[in-house]
Protein backbone atom coordinates (compact mmCIF):
# COMPACT_ATOMS: atom_id res chain seq x y z
CA UNK A 1 0.00 0.00 0.00
CA UNK A 2 1.37 3.31 -0.93
CA UNK A 3 0.76 6.28 1.22
CA UNK A 4 3.87 8.12 0.63
CA UNK A 5 3.76 12.16 0.63
CA UNK A 6 0.04 12.21 2.36
CA UNK A 7 -1.09 13.84 5.45
CA UNK A 8 -2.36 10.43 6.33
CA UNK A 9 -1.84 10.14 10.69
CA UNK A 10 -2.91 6.95 11.10
CA UNK A 11 -4.77 7.23 14.21
CA UNK A 12 -8.05 6.36 12.58
CA UNK A 13 -7.20 3.18 10.88
CA UNK A 14 -9.46 0.48 11.80
CA UNK A 15 -8.58 -3.14 10.25
CA UNK A 16 -8.23 -5.85 10.56
CA UNK A 17 -5.89 -6.18 7.09
CA UNK A 18 -4.71 -9.58 7.42
CA UNK A 19 -3.63 -9.50 3.62
CA UNK A 20 -1.49 -6.30 3.77
CA UNK A 21 2.03 -6.96 3.77
CA UNK A 22 3.61 -3.75 3.02
CA UNK A 23 2.99 -0.11 3.23
CA UNK A 24 4.87 2.78 2.42
CA UNK A 25 4.51 5.96 4.63
CA UNK A 26 7.45 7.90 3.28
CA UNK A 27 7.30 11.84 3.98
CA UNK A 28 3.71 11.16 5.57
CA UNK A 29 1.70 12.81 8.73
CA UNK A 30 1.94 8.91 10.27
CA UNK A 31 2.27 9.56 14.24
CA UNK A 32 3.48 7.07 17.10
CA UNK A 33 -0.10 6.85 17.79
CA UNK A 34 -1.28 6.07 13.91
CA UNK A 35 1.50 3.06 13.75
CA UNK A 36 0.12 1.15 16.47
CA UNK A 37 -3.08 1.26 14.79
CA UNK A 38 -1.41 0.22 11.60
CA UNK A 39 0.23 -2.79 13.65
CA UNK A 40 -3.22 -3.48 15.14
CA UNK A 41 -4.84 -3.82 12.04
CA UNK A 42 -1.90 -5.07 9.84
CA UNK A 43 -0.60 -8.24 11.87
CA UNK A 44 1.01 -9.59 8.66
CA UNK A 45 3.04 -6.52 7.95
CA UNK A 46 6.18 -7.45 6.60
CA UNK A 47 7.89 -4.82 5.29
CA UNK A 48 7.31 -0.71 6.43
CA UNK A 49 8.93 2.71 5.06
CA UNK A 50 8.62 5.67 7.60
CA UNK A 51 11.61 7.89 5.48
CA UNK A 52 11.16 11.35 6.50
CA UNK A 53 8.05 10.94 8.84
CA UNK A 54 8.50 12.33 12.73
CA UNK A 55 7.72 9.02 14.05
CA UNK A 56 9.58 8.64 17.34
CA UNK A 57 9.22 4.74 17.85
CA UNK A 58 8.86 5.47 21.66
CA UNK A 59 5.10 3.62 21.78
CA UNK A 60 5.75 0.63 20.38
CA UNK A 61 4.17 -1.88 21.91
CA UNK A 62 4.84 -5.92 20.35
CA UNK A 63 5.59 -7.92 19.47
CA UNK A 64 5.57 -7.65 15.51
CA UNK A 65 6.71 -11.15 14.71
CA UNK A 66 6.61 -10.66 11.02
CA UNK A 67 8.15 -7.26 10.85
CA UNK A 68 11.87 -7.99 8.81
CA UNK A 69 12.35 -4.52 6.84
CA UNK A 70 12.18 -1.10 8.59
CA UNK A 71 13.32 2.16 6.47
CA UNK A 72 13.55 4.86 8.93
CA UNK A 73 15.85 7.10 7.46
CA UNK A 74 15.89 10.87 8.02
CA UNK A 75 12.80 10.17 10.70
CA UNK A 76 12.15 11.16 13.93
CA UNK A 77 13.31 7.76 15.46
CA UNK A 78 14.88 8.04 18.93
CA UNK A 79 17.33 5.52 21.03
CA UNK A 80 14.19 4.48 23.26
CA UNK A 81 12.48 3.96 20.20
CA UNK A 82 14.64 1.90 18.24
CA UNK A 83 15.25 -0.43 21.78
CA UNK A 84 11.48 -0.93 21.42
CA UNK A 85 11.76 -1.90 17.76
CA UNK A 86 14.07 -4.00 18.61
CA UNK A 87 12.81 -5.98 21.50
CA UNK A 88 9.89 -6.30 19.23
CA UNK A 89 10.66 -7.40 15.99
CA UNK A 90 12.32 -10.66 16.24
CA UNK A 91 12.16 -11.26 12.35
CA UNK A 92 13.68 -7.96 11.52
CA UNK A 93 16.52 -8.28 9.33
CA UNK A 94 16.89 -4.94 7.62
CA UNK A 95 17.10 -1.60 9.59
CA UNK A 96 17.96 2.01 7.79
CA UNK A 97 18.68 4.63 10.10
CA UNK A 98 20.59 7.01 7.97
CA UNK A 99 20.27 10.87 9.19
CA UNK A 100 18.39 10.07 12.25
CA UNK A 101 19.82 11.18 15.50
CA UNK A 102 19.97 7.66 16.85
CA UNK A 103 23.08 7.30 18.88
CA UNK A 104 22.84 3.72 20.21
CA UNK A 105 24.09 4.74 23.33
CA UNK A 106 20.93 3.30 25.09
CA UNK A 107 21.06 0.04 22.92
CA UNK A 108 20.69 -3.31 25.25
CA UNK A 109 20.68 -6.38 23.86
CA UNK A 110 20.42 -9.06 23.36
CA UNK A 111 17.68 -8.94 21.26
CA UNK A 112 15.48 -12.19 19.46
Amino acid sequence: LGLEGTKVTGERLEGPYPQLETVDLDQSGITDEGLQALFRSCPALKGLRLEGTRVTGERLEGPYPHLETVDLGQSGITDEGLQALCRSCPALKWLRLEGTKVTGERLEGPYP
